[in-house]
């Protein structure tokens, strides 16, 4: 929707990867509740799935939002 805007500069670009952690965060948080809800466990699995979404959405933008994804997503896990 925003990718030209995301890409047009190094601040939106940065932008972009924070806003896919955020989606990444957001989509580990849905999928994990709905696991919960269903009484299903995958283990890893929800991870996996919400990583991989996270980084095509990442990707689809820049390739240095996938960079970005991943220096933030470091960040807030420690």
């Amino acid at each position: 929707m925003y990718r030209e805007k995301l890409a047009s500069s190094e601040l939106f670009t940065i932008l972009g990867g924070f806003i896919s952690s955020l989606i990444f965060a957001v989509l580990l948080t849905f999928i994990g509740n709905f696991q919960e809800t269903c009484g299903i466990r995958t283990g890893w699995g929800s991870v996996l799935v919400a990583e991989a979404i996270a980084l095509i959405a990442a990707g689809t933008v820049h390739r240095v939002c996938v960079t970005t994804w991943f220096f933030v997503l470091c960040r807030t896990s420690l």
